[in-house]
């Protein structure tokens, strides 16, 4: 869910929220589930690029070990 922040009109930086949900299978390990929840702020310098700082935490391997996790998040997206 992405929601604009300031001026509607020119959507130059905007608040973030995902989730996702892994499943993460290796030949080494047995496989694990993995959820993910990240907040962002995006800021958007030309039509395809943008930039995003935030933060994620995630919840390692929730069905055997359970472990978790918080990360600083930050990103280059660049549309080629």
């Amino acid at each position: 869910m992405s929601i604009p922040l300031g001026n509607t009109d020119k959507k130059n930086t905007s608040f973030k929220t995902e989730a996702e949900t892994l499943f993460e299978i290796a030949k080494t390990q047995k496989p694990e589930y993995e959820q993910r929840f990240s907040t962002l702020l995006e800021w958007q310098f030309q039509p395809k690029t943008n930039l995003e700082f935030g933060l994620q935490y995630r919840l390692a391997n929730y069905t055997q070990n359970l472990g978790h996790e918080l990360f600083l998040v930050t990103s280059l997206n660049v549309i080629l």
